[in-house]
């Protein structure tokens, strides 16, 4: 792919807490601003960690990506002197993910002339640690921009920083989704077949599901609820799948390739994510995967009182109380009786959510 000449000479070094291969919403996020960047005709790098274990051929990266091992407190020593090579000639810096805001505002400092926009997702800015806190608040109150990914997240900074804020919603790169694949049958079961795709923890809100399948089972009896994802934390859910009698109508898959979980969106009827805030600050700003899941025309089940608030619009899918079971059903029984607008309304909020016309939105405001 040739990128377009129109701002071949501007610089933009992005550093990231995640990328892929490794998976993580900020990650995904990163490499669809950078490969936007990159084809509007940017001279883009990246900096960014390790990857736990490498996924060929899922992502192309067309740019440079340097990648830092993880060596306990040398990583963070490590990181800065990459970065300080990686910037010089560098007009901007778009920072995202927590220990990336603490390095770029130390590059400001030595560097006031960089311009630095910051990215916030949520999670970063409800830090139960008070000096990362505080180290994290310094930085964004330093940075020139910041770009939150929902209202959500953006309430969560400071009255002063929400002053330099500029809410741009998280998109996807819709010829992803377009591609005729061959079909590969993950022999997915179940009428309807529900769907979750993220790191099994309580934040992505798998165990809410699960704690609603026997209700979801008197209206539905052939349910089956696919999880897609790293387990971590896998053996508390099947002890809860084990004590509800569930062993028949929970699937776990593990971490699949990206042309893999294309047809496990192809494949099921109903994506679910019913998130829930977490005491330690962890929050779940936005919801890519729901966005995702739109894109093949798959309708949403989210939960209320988080960012997945922003990527529900009562038409792609309808938002529920997650800690009510007869509410999810509710919502699930709405969405199959209405499947096909629900189907084609979910591609639309797809489509408004495309990189090729988001990354404008960046441009527009960190180039201003």
């Amino acid at each position: 792919m040739k990128a377009s000449n129109d701002h071949m000479k501007r610089k933009l070094l992005i550093i990231s807490s995640e990328f892929p291969p490794n998976p993580g919403g900020i990650g995904n996020h990163a490499y669809n601003v950078a490969f936007a960047f990159y084809k509007k005709g940017y001279d883009i790098s990246v900096l960014t960690n390790e990857p736990d274990h490498k996924v060929d051929g899922d992502f192309p990266e067309p740019f440079p990506v340097v990648r830092i091992k993880r060596a306990g407190y040398q990583t963070y020593w490590n990181r800065y002197v990459a970065a300080r090579k990686m910037v010089r000639g560098t007009h901007d810096i778009l920072a995202t993910g927590k220990f990336s805001l603490w390095l770029a505002y130390v590059l400001k400092i030595e560097q006031p002339k960089l311009t630095v926009t910051a990215v916030v997702h949520g999670t970063e800015l409800n830090i139960p640690s008070i000096w990362q806190k505080s180290l994290t608040e310094r930085a964004l109150q330093k940075a020139d921009r910041i770009i939150a990914v929902s209202e959500f997240t953006k309430s969560l900074l400071s009255s002063w920083n929400r002053l330099k804020c500029l809410v741009i919603p998280n998109g996807i790169d819709l010829d992803q989704f377009d591609n005729d694949y061959e079909e590969i049958d993950l022999m997915m079961q179940g009428t309807p077949k529900l769907l979750t795709v993220g790191n099994v923890t309580r934040r992505k809100g798998q165990h809410q599901v699960i704690s609603a399948l026997p209700e979801i089972l008197k209206e539905f009896p052939n349910t089956v609820y696919h999880i897609v994802g790293i387990p971590t934390e896998r053996a508390t859910l099947e002890n809860e799948i084990e004590r509800l009698g569930l062993k028949d109508r929970v699937i776990f898959y593990g971490r699949l390739s990206k042309e893999e979980l294309n047809h496990a969106y192809r494949q099921c009827d109903v994506f679910v994510m019913l998130s829930e805030n977490q005491p330690n600050g962890d929050v779940e700003g936005f919801g890519i995967a729901i966005i995702e899941a739109n894109a093949m025309g798959v309708p949403a089940i989210g939960s209320k009182g988080t960012g997945i608030e922003e990527a529900i619009n009562g038409e792609n899918g309808l938002l529920a109380d997650s800690h009510d079971p007869k509410d999810v059903t509710e919502a699930l029984k709405t969405i199959m009786t209405n499947r096909e607008k629900f189907q084609k309304k979910a591609r639309q909020f797809a489509e408004q959510h495309n990189w090729n016309e988001l990354i404008d939105r960046y441009v527009a405001f960190m180039m201003k």
